[in-house]
């Protein structure tokens, strides 16, 4: 007896050829397709990350700058002949000398036009504490170049009861701060009684050769600009500047601004940096009151 085959009811067939290959030219399409929509959006993300980062280190370096120019000594801001930098005395504290005793007490007051060497604070002199005694220079305003001469000048040499941070809420007027300084004489031309404490001149310096912005600090006050408006000519004084790096990639940089001897002074700064096809570029202004 001859066995018949078992009818399952279901055919037995595969996938040609031609369908076979159009299944993997569709995936081709659609898998090149996806990976062009996805790189595109991988290249906008790094590119907008690149430019964030340009923009914190650039906003970072122009507000640290501001920072420093409105703790400048006044009249003191002035600007490199090639737009590539400027230089500033950078004050650490100020405040108000006495200059006349009170009835009854035995306060100790500045002699105007004549030697003298130690005075009371009257009122407030904050960060009073972190003098540095035989470095910090005390300066009254006389000109506008007055105290890059070191004139109307002197050193100061003692602090008493700079130990403490006084404020107006907690001022004992009783038994105030007594600046000492080498002795010298000093005069007041605005008779406002304010004194200033420098502790470093500062420079800012865009070097587009090196690409780098960096700020110059604690070398030697000098009189001439030209002197010391270079890196090199910073680094070669008797007493060399401290050098700190602000930014790098650094391929467009201009410092500019009104005169150093108007009461209101604007600075404006413009600042590019660079990585790679990234570019941005910032303008930051700072409005400077010269009052002495």
């Amino acid at each position: 007896m001859s066995r018949q085959p078992l009818k399952t009811g279901y055919s037995e067939q595969g996938f040609s050829i031609i369908e076979l290959v159009m299944v993997i030219v569709i995936t081709g399409i659609l898998a090149g397709v996806t990976s062009q929509v996805i790189s595109k959006n991988v290249e906008q993300y790094i590119a907008i990350t690149k430019r964030a980062g340009l923009v914190d280190t650039a906003e970072i370096s122009l507000q640290h700058i501001s920072r420093t120019i409105r703790q400048a000594m006044p009249y003191s801001v002035r600007l490199h002949a090639n737009g590539q930098g400027l230089e500033l005395l950078h004050t650490r504290s100020g405040g108000l000398f006495r200059l006349a005793s009170r009835i009854g007490f035995n306060d100790n007051i500045l002699t105007i036009g004549s030697n003298d060497n130690q005075f009371d604070v009257l009122g407030p002199f904050h960060k009073a504490n972190t003098i540095a005694l035989n470095q910090d220079i005390l300066a009254i305003y006389k000109s506008k170049d007055a105290a890059y001469q070191l004139d109307n000048t002197a050193t100061i040499t003692s602090c008493n009861r700079c130990d403490i941070q006084v404020s107006r809420e907690g001022l004992d007027q009783n038994a105030p701060v007594q600046l000492g300084f080498n002795a010298t004489t000093l005069v007041d031309v605005t008779g406002t009684q304010r004194f200033f404490v420098i502790d470093t001149p500062v420079t800012f310096i865009c070097d587009l050769n090196q690409n780098t912005l960096r700020r110059f600090d604690h070398y030697t006050i000098t009189a001439a600009l030209t002197n010391v408006d270079s890196p090199a000519e910073l680094n070669g004084l008797v007493n060399p500047a401290e050098s700190n790096l602000l930014a790098e990639n650094v391929t467009g940089c201009l410092f500019y601004g009104s005169a150093t001897d108007t009461d209101r002074q604007l600075i404006t700064i413009s600042l590019t940096i660079s990585d790679q096809s990234e570019q941005i570029s910032l303008l930051h202004q700072i409005q400077v009151v010269n009052a002495p």
